[in-house]
């Protein structure tokens, strides 16, 4: 019970310039500590940057997280390389496998 309340106060009092949204981690940390868990956010996975691949993220449309915010499952649009790949939401594999970093806005998904 504390560690939701807990987490619902760091949610609303976050700012755009919290270190927090900068780390990368599991999918469902980055969006746990986000308000509306991420919802509308863009992810991107850090392997993606470390290839060179530029743009592409996931624009996050549906989140249902369990076990405070440390498992779940995302739904989203995958934006390759500028370009949407599918017009329907689809399911974000790899959550827990891979790294993962919010791309904020103004910021290229990769440099």
């Amino acid at each position: 019970m504390a560690s939701a309340l807990s987490s619902q106060i760091l949610k609303q009092t976050l700012g755009a310039s919290s270190p927090l949204l900068k780390r990368s981690g599991t999918l469902y940390d980055v969006l746990s500590v986000l308000p509306k868990d991420g919802i509308g956010a863009r992810v991107t996975q850090s392997r993606w940057e470390a290839k060179g691949i530029k743009d592409s993220y996931y624009e996050v449309t549906q989140v249902r997280l369990k076990d405070e915010g440390r498992h779940g499952k995302v739904w989203g649009r995958l934006i390759w390389k500028g370009q949407p790949i599918k017009e329907r939401d689809e399911r974000i594999r790899k959550g827990l496998k891979y790294s993962w970093k919010l791309v904020t806005p103004g910021e290229s998904a990769s440099p």
